[in-house]
C-alpha cells in the first residue's frame, strides 16, 4: 500500500503547477464521462479518483502512538493528507452515504435492509449489513448478542471479516462457488438469498432482462423521462453470452450515478450563481459519490455552512426525483487544512 500510494504520488507531481502560494501546486486532471462502460466518469493525467482514504494502525503501538510512528498512531498515512485548500479557502466534502446498498434496498424493499437503514442506531443490525450477513450466516452466535452493539465483532472478529469480504463479493456479482469460498460455508450464497428473497428476486430480474436485451436500464428519473432509465450495455463472455456479474452492478452503479451526475448539474449550478452574487465558489472534483467543493475560507467554521448545507439538499433531490424515490442522505465535512482530516456537520 506505501509502495502503491508513493507511485501515485510521483504521477501527480509530473501534473501539479505552481499557485502563487509557497509550496502551493495546483492539479487540473481530465474527466471523463465516456471513459467507462457505464455511467462512471473516468479521471486521468492524473487520476484523481484514486487518491485512497486508507491508513494503516501503527503494530508497535496499536493505534496508540509512539516513537516509531510519530506519536499519529498510523504506520501509513493516506494520501489525501498532501492534498488541501490554498491557505485563503476551505474545501467541503459532500458524499452520498451508501447510496449503492440503499439504490437496491429500497427499490426491492427488502424489509431487512430497509429496518437497517431507517434504524441505524437500533438492534438487531445497527445500521450494519455487514451485521445482517452475520445474522444470516451465523444465526446461533449472532441472535443471542444482537441487542449488544459491536458485541459480534469484538466476540467473532474473524466471522465478522468473512462476513464483510462476503458482502462485497455478493454485491458486485460473485458466484455461487466463489461467495461460498468467502464466506467459508458450504451452501451461503443460497443461505443469503433465502434471508433476503426480494433483493434475490431484483438481481434475477435484471440478469433476465440483460439476457432478453444485452442492456439494463438505470431507475427512471422524472426530471429526464419518467417511463425509461438510461440504458446501459451488459458485458459479454468470450462466447457472446452476457457476463452474468455485470447486469445488476451496472443498473445499481449507473443509477448512482445518475443521481451524483444531476447533483453536479444542481450544484454548478448553484455556484454559478453565487460567483454572479460575489462568492466565490468552485467544484474542484468528483470522486465516485463525492463532490469536493472550494470556497473562500470563513472567519469561522460555521461561516459557509449554510452554503454548504445548501448543496447538500440540491443533492439529495436526486434521490426523491428516482422512481422509486430512494432516500439518499449526504454527509458533510469541511476540511480546513488537509482532505484526510475533516469535521462533520
Amino acid at each position: 500500500k506505501h509502495d502503491t500510494a508513493l507511485t501515485y504520488m510521483q504521477a501527480y507531481q509530473r501534473f501539479w503547477v505552481p499557485t502563487p502560494h509557497r509550496d502551493y501546486y495546483r492539479i487540473h486532471p481530465s474527466l471523463n464521462p465516456c471513459g467507462t462502460d457505464h455511467l462512471r466518469w473516468s479521471s486521468n493525467s492524473p487520476n484523481l479518483q484514486n487518491v485512497g482514504k486508507q491508513e494503516q494502525r501503527c503494530e508497535e503501538c496499536d493505534g496508540e502512538g509512539c516513537q516509531s510512528c510519530g506519536n499519529t498512531g498510523l504506520a501509513m498515512l493516506s494520501a489525501r493528507n498532501c492534498f488541501g485548500p490554498a491557505p485563503d479557502r476551505e474545501w467541503w466534502s459532500l458524499d452520498f452515504e451508501s447510496i449503492e446498498k440503499r439504490i437496491p434496498a429500497f427499490e426491492c424493499m427488502e424489509p431487512s435492509l430497509v429496518e437497517l437503514f431507517e434504524k441505524p442506531n437500533e438492534p438487531p443490525y445497527w445500521g450494519s449489513d455487514h451485521l445482517l450477513l452475520c445474522s444470516l450466516l451465523w444465526p446461533d452466535k449472532y441472535n443471542p448478542i444482537a441487542h449488544i452493539k459491536g458485541e459480534f465483532k469484538r466476540r467473532y472478529i474473524n466471522e465478522y471479516k468473512r462476513a464483510k469480504n462476503t458482502n462485497f463479493a455478493k454485491q458486485y456479482g460473485a458466484g455461487k462457488r466463489k461467495v461460498d469460498a468467502t464466506a467459508g460455508i458450504p451452501g451461503a450464497y443460497d443461505l443469503i438469498d433465502r434471508g433476503m428473497p426480494k433483493l434475490a428476486a431484483l438481481q434475477a430480474h435484471y440478469l433476465r432482462l440483460a439476457e432478453r436485451t444485452g442492456w439494463v436500464e438505470t431507475l427512471p428519473d422524472r426530471t429526464v423521462d419518467p417511463q425509461r432509465g438510461y440504458p446501459i450495455l451488459a458485458s459479454r463472455t468470450e462466447d457472446g453470452r452476457v457476463l452474468s456479474t455485470t447486469p445488476f452492478n451496472y443498473h445499481v452503479s449507473g443509477t448512482a450515478c445518475q443521481c451524483k451526475n444531476t447533483a453536479l448539474i444542481r450544484c454548478a449550478g448553484q455556484c454559478k450563481h453565487w460567483r454572479e452574487e460575489g462568492f466565490d465558489a468552485h467544484i474542484a472534483l468528483e470522486i465516485h459519490d463525492e463532490i469536493l467543493f472550494d470556497f473562500p475560507r470563513g472567519k469561522t467554521v460555521v461561516d459557509n455552512m449554510f452554503r454548504a448545507l445548501v448543496l447538500k439538499e440540491l443533492m439529495e433531490q436526486s434521490g426523491e426525483d428516482l422512481i422509486p424515490p430512494i432516500p439518499t442522505p449526504v454527509s458533510v465535512e469541511l476540511h480546513t487544512e488537509s482532505w484526510a482530516r475533516g469535521v462533520s456537520v
